[in-house]
């Protein structure tokens, strides 16, 4: 029995189209996962969300003055967020003459690490600034916390040409594997930043539901006297505010967590190094100067704890060694404040009188930044100034 030439192509034709959707669902599957995947809990910052102000700065740093202006841009973390970068201003200020006069502007972030600072290299030569601050506070070199305080989506910023660069580097350690990258981008590239926070926050407003919801089922199900998961926490919180000393310092576990890789000496390889470095070679090749400092630590409240700070010095020579390769200028300011000037145990140090904090970190800056200036012609002549 001859078999006709129909009877053999509906089949193939059937089984190809089984094929195709096959492959359409897998395709369509694996970016909802890449979707999903972004808003994993771990993430509570995205980044995007940061963009609108960070660009309002940086454009307002480009607006014209009375006369002559050299812009600086300050990175930073919290510890940078309040006084120092408008404290500076006007330190550098009072050690120059008339012209030109200085704009610190300052893209300072709670829990801004190196991750981030790259991120946001491109975004800020576009804005051509005259030079670059680094407020780098040691505990940047810890992953749990660069983790913690990640913005994967800053990530969008990236140039698609500094692509093949930026995946060489260790951004897994904060989570981003490549089809995050493409996917911020293309986010940002289709100018689709805001309706991705759209999105988030209503993954918030949900997330809060779910939480209302398990704290019903928990009053209602988990037996009397036993104290459920809020309850704790609450309790916490009170106790806090019973005792409110006890929470100005950091415990000896969480001195070991803020600050363990640094007291352990961080090893050269340490991601949190590798993009400083990266960032550090950015602006090197812009022929953009750089002032690094390292930030205040309350180093007699560390020896308090009994930890060993044999590492200690090491990292920060670390540090020194890799601002120095590229370049920048290094002020070490680690062992600035006694135990008494320093406010939380987040490591802030006070503002106010007798410490004034920020006004001390700023003028042990000027100088050095003022120095900087004249080796580039910048200054009409010696302001005597520069130590």
């Amino acid at each position: 029995m001859r078999t006709s030439p129909a009877s053999v192509i509906r089949p193939m034709r059937a089984s190809l189209r089984i094929s195709c959707l096959v492959l359409a669902f897998l395709a369509v599957s694996t970016g909802l996962l890449a979707v999903l995947e972004a808003f994993e809990a771990p993430y509570r910052f995205s980044g995007i969300e940061d963009m609108p102000k960070i660009l309002e700065a940086l454009e307002g740093s480009r607006q014209s003055g009375d006369g002559p202006l050299y812009r600086v841009t300050f990175f930073g973390d919290s510890s940078a967020i309040f006084e120092t970068p408008a404290k500076l201003e006007e330190a550098t200020n009072a050690l120059l003459p008339a012209q030109p006069r200085v704009r610190v502007t300052s893209i300072a972030g709670l829990g801004m690490s190196p991750f981030e600072f790259y991120f946001l290299t491109s975004e800020v030569l576009r804005h051509r600034p005259d030079h670059v601050v680094i407020d780098f506070n040691l505990p940047m070199l810890s992953g749990a916390r660069s983790f913690r305080f990640a913005r994967p989506g800053l990530a969008g910023w990236i140039p698609i040409a500094k692509l093949p660069e930026a995946l060489a580097l260790p951004l897994q350690r904060i989570g981003l594997t490549l089809d995050r990258v493409l996917l911020y981008i293309a986010i940002v590239k289709a100018r689709g930043a805001d309706a991705w926070l759209a999105v988030q926050r209503e993954q918030v407003r949900l997330d809060r539901s779910y939480r209302s919801l398990e704290e019903w089922t928990e009053q209602r199900w988990i037996p009397a006297g036993e104290p459920s998961y809020h309850k704790v926490l609450r309790r916490r919180g009170e106790a806090r505010k019973r005792h409110p000393e006890r929470s100005f310092r950091l415990s000896l576990s969480g001195a070991r967590e803020h600050y363990g890789p640094v007291l352990d000496l961080v090893p050269e390889h340490n991601p949190e190094l590798r993009m400083l470095d990266a960032t550090l070679a950015v602006f090197e090749e812009a022929g953009v100067p750089v002032l690094l400092y390292v930030t205040p630590v309350n180093v007699q409240h560390l020896q308090r704890l009994d930890l060993d700070l044999a590492g200690l010095e090491g990292s920060i020579a670390l540090v020194e060694g890799i601002a120095r390769s590229r370049g920048a200028e290094f002020v070490d300011l680690h062992d600035l404040f006694p135990n008494p000037a320093f406010k939380d145990r987040a490591g802030h140090f006070k503002l106010d009188a007798p410490w004034h904090g920020s006004l001390r970190v700023a003028e042990k800056l000027a100088p050095l930044l003022v120095s900087q200036m004249q080796d580039r012609g910048r200054l009409p002549g010696d302001t005597g100034g520069g130590n």
